[in-house]
């Protein structure tokens, strides 16, 4: 999942540079080598929520794995690197930031 330059849509986080030809183009960590590695951290944040809230209601556990693709898009194109996006002993605090950003945008906000 390899970022544009930006144009157009969300600026990717990382370093902009000027090419030799004068365009602004951005550097990132990101890219489709990391599918692997964001399969299992989806699985693992799944299985967090699933471990805190075994019991709640069948609405709950349908809309779970669209959240839980949403905080993991939002965690991983915040993450200034592949360690800080894979460092599960920061994992927690950055999801609580993440939907806590997600809670407070208004609906339909991009």
């Amino acid at each position: 999942m390899q970022q544009g330059n930006g144009a157009g849509g969300a600026k990717p986080m990382g370093m902009m540079n000027n090419d030799a030809g004068g365009n602004n183009r951005w550097k990132t960590w990101q890219s489709d080598a990391d599918i692997p590695s964001r399969k299992i951290l989806i699985q693992h944040i799944l299985r967090l929520f699933q471990q805190r809230k075994p019991t709640e209601t069948k609405e709950w556990q349908q809309k779970l794995p669209d959240f839980v693709l949403r905080l993991e898009e939002a965690v991983y194109r915040g993450a200034r690197s592949k360690e800080e996006y894979c460092n599960e002993a920061t994992l927690e605090a950055r999801l609580q930031a993440v939907a806590r950003i997600m809670v407070a945008r208004p609906k339909g906000a991009p």
